[in-house]
Formats: structure tokens, C-alpha cells, sequence
């Protein structure tokens, strides 16, 4: 089977959303879909507003990740959910 390599932003509503909890459920949540390796990275946008930028490899039939965004823009303190990037990983 082929896997995907996906490079997701996910930004938080306010300066003030704890950003290691928001990590543990998008850790969690990516997890329950599938996800594997999760590495996240949190950046600044602007006026403290904060972006975790989560890559994570996925099996290939999974692909459809509507599903994913949803859960993920449910969760308490996320803003938005953008896929930034999806590639084949070679092996």
C-alpha cells in the first residue's frame, strides 16, 4: 500500500488557547483517523494569533480528508484547518 505525506495549518481563534492542549487533541484526533508520525510546529501569524502546522503520513485509501478537516475544526480553539501540502512518500 502507498502512503501520503500531508502538511496541514491549523489555526487558533485567540492568543489565548493554551497551545500544548490544542496540540495533544490534534495529536489525538489525527491519530484516531489514521494518522502516523505527527510531527507539529506552531508558528505566529500576526497580533498573536497562533498556527500548529501538523505533517503526518497516512495511508494512501485514506486520502479523502474531508472527514479529518471536519473533526479538526470541531475542536475547542481551532480557527480554520488548511491542507498546505499532500505527497507520495517514496519506500
Amino acid at each position: 500500500m502507498a502512503e501520503v505525506s500531508i502538511l496541514m495549518g491549523v489555526r487558533l481563534e485567540t492568543p489565548e488557547v493554551d497551545v500544548e492542549v490544542a496540540k495533544e487533541m490534534i495529536k489525538e484526533t489525527i491519530g484516531e483517523f489514521g494518522g502516523e508520525g505527527i510531527k507539529q510546529e506552531v508558528d505566529e501569524i500576526a497580533f498573536g494569533l497562533k498556527q500548529i502546522k501538523v505533517i503526518f503520513i497516512l495511508d494512501e485509501e485514506k486520502s479523502n480528508l474531508d472527514p479529518l478537516e471536519d473533526s479538526l475544526k470541531d475542536l475547542d480553539g481551532v480557527s480554520s484547518v488548511e491542507i498546505l501540502g499532500i505527497s507520495r512518500t517514496l519506500g
